[in-house]
């Protein structure tokens, strides 16, 4: 009796496929039977383990189209959309099927659809993604590219439109930032496909990109009106776009011919007559419209001066000789001047040049609704101190960055406006206007017309 239940247990182990046909000197004891009996109920499961492994390969028969290159990972998960044998770029008869990072999903049946997320929030989600499986090899997988669109390369975007690039900085940009070479040279290699590249310096029009740029980018060239009225726009796109950046929200920016035309129409309104409150006078041209914010015409800002503006910039143009730059402190009633060559003009001439916009600056608000503000004189100083000078034909340049600093309220650094570093300055404002402005040279203030010739 004892062999014969030694050589049944050994036929049920041979069909479990657990052990082998021959067994040891201790199957024969006695006690075998009694300890070996539950052997064939534990092992009884061991088929059913393999069993649901053809379910992993249900996913076969969902429809074969393409996968069209801008669709992402992600998209082509949410759609089902499949590379199709004939047309699949050097693959075929491969299927795509979406899987996480970690293992493949198993099907209950072909209705079902494949869940990423995890309930548990303890379980960290691993994102999904595309793998090409071959029918004949299906060890063999390959990752999609999460990301099929192409973007052009920077030498392959068009010169002739700019591009807008928004500062994205919760707080300050740096106003002298590192010349970026390789844009530089993207610069160079369009003003070559200038038609008036080759043409003399005195024969190029002003709206040639050869002469608009390369005189901003000239060591002690004088700059023109053009460009720095071109930097106050970058500084009002700027101030629009990003107004985090900047020291206050109550600012504005201002070209050359505010200040150019208050100087000239100064003794019109002096020469008019006012009514018995000390109004009524006859104010410049425009000046309006710069009270409440609609000129400049570029990035208008719409605020009033008085009510949603304290600081107000520009540059000041003296004969057509000297740049500087004012700032007035509406707040203050005050206007303080930044000369970078204090030796260009007399002191004593300076109560002459500021007199317009110390009497018609708050002649100006009380005119237009401020009536609290009163007409009394603002004051002015020519700030010398701790304000680093220029050499000679760099007076636009380090006017233009005074005034970005202190709206930036960043410090004059003498290292930031050494003069080993004005080349640079001029290199980086030609890079800014022409990446963030679109075809500046073609353009001349086109509201120049508002302040001159009214009370010719």
């Amino acid at each position: 009796m004892v062999k014969e239940t030694t050589h049944e247990e050994s036929l049920v182990l041979n069909r479990s496929g657990s052990r082998g046909s021959s067994t040891g000197a201790s199957d024969r004891d006695a006690p075998a039977p009694q300890t070996k009996q539950p052997a064939p109920q534990t092992k009884q499961p061991a088929p059913q383990t393999k069993k649901p492994s053809p379910q992993k390969k249900q996913p076969s028969p969902l429809p074969k189209e393409r996968l069209l290159p801008e669709d992402t990972a992600d998209e082509a998960i949410s759609v089902y959309k499949i590379l199709p044998e004939d047309k699949a770029d050097g693959v075929t008869s491969k299927e795509i099927v979406p899987l996480t990072s970690t293992d493949q999903p198993s099907f209950a049946s072909n209705d079902q659809q494949p869940s990423f997320a995890s309930t548990d929030p303890s379980v960290p989600v691993s994102e999904p993604s595309l793998v090409v499986l071959d029918q004949t090899a299906p060890t063999a997988s390959v990752r999609a590219r999460s990301e099929r669109t192409k973007k052009p390369a920077p030498t392959q975007i068009s010169p002739y439109t700019a591009e807008r690039r928004k500062l994205l900085r919760v707080g300050k940009y740096n106003p002298f930032p590192t010349l970026n070479r390789p844009k530089m040279k993207e610069l160079a290699d369009w003003l070559k496909t200038d038609p008036d590249y080759f043409t003399k310096e005195e024969d190029k029009p002003r709206t040639s990109p050869t002469w608009w740029y390369q005189k901003l980018r000239t060591s002690k060239a004088w700059l023109e009106d053009v460009h720095i009225d071109a930097w106050m726009n970058v500084l009002r796109q700027r101030y629009k776009e990003n107004p985090q950046c900047f020291r206050s929200e109550r600012m504005c920016f201002l070209d050359h011919n505010f200040t150019q035309s208050w100087r000239e129409q100064y003794l019109v309104f002096k020469a008019s007559s006012s009514d018995h409150n000390g109004l009524g006078k006859m104010l410049p041209s425009g000046a309006a419209s710069l009270y409440d914010g609609s000129m400049p015409s570029f990035c208008q800002s719409n605020k009033k001066w008085g009510e949603d503006i304290d600081d107000i910039y520009a540059p000041l143009n003296l004969d057509n000789k000297h740049w500087v730059a004012i700032w007035i402190s509406i707040p203050k009633r005050h206007i303080v001047v930044w000369d970078s060559i204090p030796s260009t003009t007399i002191p004593e001439r300076w109560d002459e040049i500021m007199e317009p916009f110390l009497e018609m600056v708050p002649y100006l608000i009380v005119e237009c609704g401020d009536q609290m503000h009163g007409l009394e004189r603002y004051t002015y100083e020519r700030l010398l101190k701790d304000v680093p000078t220029a050499n000679n034909g760099y007076c636009g340049v380090y006017a233009a960055k005074y005034i970005e600093c202190h709206a930036l309220g960043v410090p004059f650094s003498p290292k930031d406006f050494a003069r080993s570093n004005a080349k640079t300055m001029r290199d980086n404002m030609a890079l800014v206007i022409w990446t963030e402005l679109v075809d500046q040279h073609l353009k001349d203030n086109e509201d120049g017309g508002m302040f001159v010739g009214m009370y010719d």
